[in-house]
Parts: C-alpha cells; structure tokens; sequence
C-alpha cells in the first residue's frame, strides 16, 4: 500500500507540475513575457518526468523471478516489485527524496501561477484609443508623465521636440517599443500608441503611451510620453525610468541625424 501510495504520488505530483506549467506558459506567452515562457516549460518538463517515472514502475515488467512462480503475482505485487527495482537502481535514498521532493515546490509553484492568474484578472487590457489627459486619480506614486499638460514625476524632462514627419516619429517609437524586453503594442492611430511592459518576475503590467503632435511656427513633432502601472501603490522609479530612457534614445538618435528633416504633417 505504500509503495502505490508513493507511486501514485510521483503520478499526481507530475500531473499538477505538468497542468500549472502549461498554465503558466500560456499567461506569459499571452503577456511577451519570454523568463515566464521558460519558468512553465521548465516545471511543464519536470511534471513530465515525474509522470514518467510512475508510469514506469505501474507498467514496467515485473521481475523475471515472478515468472517462474506458480501463482501469478497481483497488481499490487507487482507494483511493489517495480518499486524495490526503482529503489535498486536508484538507491534507497534517492528514491525516498524522490517521493517526497516534489510536494513543497508544487506547493509555491502553485502559490505562484495563482497569483499570476489573479495579476492577470485584476489588470485586463483597457484600450484608452487617445493619449490620456492626465495621470488617473490614485496614480501619484505610479505614474510618470512627460507632456506639455500635467507633468508628473517627469524627473525634470521635457517633451521632445523633432523636425520630422510624425509617421516617422510614431515608427521610431514603435521601433523602440519592439526593442524592449517583455513589451507588446495594443493600439496604434496616426499619432498615438499604446503598449503594455510587463514585468520579469511577477509579470505586473505597465501602461506605456507616446503621443505625437504637430505644431509650432516650423511644423515640428512634439513627442510626449506617460508610463503607469496598473496595480500598487507605488512604482519604485520604474515608470520615471521607462520615460527617461525612451525619451534619451530619441533624443540621441536625433542628435545622429536618423531622423528625415521635414515638415510634421498629420
């Protein structure tokens, strides 16, 4: 009984790393977030082989012995002989960790997807289709905005101001946009893009926009950028960050000269 108890546990055990990896690879493909991808392959894989090594003592071939005895072992006999040839090959110890290793990572690893599936239903997706006015109401601490109308947290920065056709602003914005970890466009117009960056770990959702405008006495585009997080209180800088680094690459790009000299026409 306690040899299939074991057994039955690798089984389980197996099925549960293999059903909350696929899980959690689906929620992290769903987000471009490629270390989640490798965490649910990884414990999809160890699952595999837990459910491996039952099945392989349930059905492998009962000793040779057994053959030649007059009375056919049962089920359970069986089991229990694929078991001992288990623990021969691998050793006594080995095969007692064996049993009982995989129950406290199952439990955080279930702990974990648990709360990437609960991250994923408290901040869906909402698709604004305009650069917002302002930081929302309860965004003080995280929420960064770069723009000509209620500047937050801009770590002193201006909007960026480029002689350029805005179709070519708002491309070398997607430009960066594709070029940064864990970052997916969800809306696009002719002078306004929305994106979502998740984290590396925890997979928690940032809001990104960029805007591009067109005015001034030499018709320039006018860049301006807003980064927020969807869920906490605060966003340890990440968001100030996330401006400044975009706005930098634009601005040392236009410094280079990439960016074809003309009028911003919308």
């Amino acid at each position: 009984m306690k040899t299939m108890r074991v057994v039955l546990g690798w089984l389980l055990g197996g099925l549960l790393f293999a059903a909350l990896g696929t899980t959690q690879a689906v929620l992290a493909a769903r987000w471009n977030n490629g270390f989640g991808i490798a965490v649910g392959i990884v414990a999809a894989l160890v699952g595999s082989m837990l459910l491996l090594l039952g099945v392989s003592v349930m059905h492998g071939t009962h000793d040779t012995s057994m053959a030649y005895a007059r009375v056919e072992p049962d089920e359970g006999q069986k089991c229990r002989a694929r078991y001992h040839r288990a623990v021969q090959w691998l050793g006594h110890e080995a095969t007692t960790a064996a049993a009982q290793a995989w129950r406290w990572p199952l439990a955080v690893f279930a702990a974990y997807v648990a709360l990437l599936i609960a991250v994923h239903c408290a901040s869906p997706d909402v698709l604004l289709g305009a650069f917002p006015p302002a930081c929302g109401d309860g965004q003080s601490e995280h929420c960064s905005r770069v723009a000509d109308s209620h500047p937050h947290r801009n770590r002193d920065l201006s909007p960026l101001t480029i002689a350029t056709p805005q179709s070519v602003a708002i491309l070398a914005a997607r430009f960066w946009i594709a070029t940064t970890s864990r970052s997916q466009v969800l809306e696009v117009t002719n002078d306004f893009i929305h994106a979502r960056v998740v984290s590396l770990l925890w997979g928690f959702a940032d809001d990104f926009f960029v805007h591009v405008t067109c005015g001034g006495s030499r018709q320039e585009a006018t860049i301006e950028v807003q980064s927020s997080s969807r869920l906490g209180v605060s966003d340890f800088g990440v968001n100030g960050a996330r401006n400044e680094a975009f706005l930098l690459t634009l601005r040392g790009k236009q410094q280079k000269g990439a960016f074809p000299e003309g009028p911003c026409q919308t």
